[in-house]
């Protein structure tokens, strides 16, 4: 079963559209370093709130909008994405 799925293409949701940055460490660097256009967050926002508050002081700071309960970051396997400027 392995070798079966060893090699399976993942479904066109499971993967990020071209320019988004994935996972925290990520997304943090691309708000120290870079000027996102916008970070989704899989958590709501009273989750969000607790959990990632430096994240979201970086994005009050840098002044970058913030999508909460997306369900296509959970799809990604991750907690934050931040879509880059083209």
């Amino acid at each position: 079963l392995e070798a079966l799925t060893a090699g399976a293409t993942p479904t066109p949701e499971a993967v990020p559209p071209p320019g988004w940055r994935l996972h925290v460490n990520e997304v943090v660097r691309a708000l120290i370093n870079r000027n996102p256009r916008e970070v989704l967050l899989r958590d709501d926002e009273p989750a969000a709130a607790t959990a990632l508050a430096p994240v979201l002081h970086l994005c009050r700071l840098r002044g970058v909008p913030v999508s909460y309960g997306r369900e296509e970051v959970a799809a990604w396997g991750a907690v934050a994405a931040a879509r880059m400027k083209d």
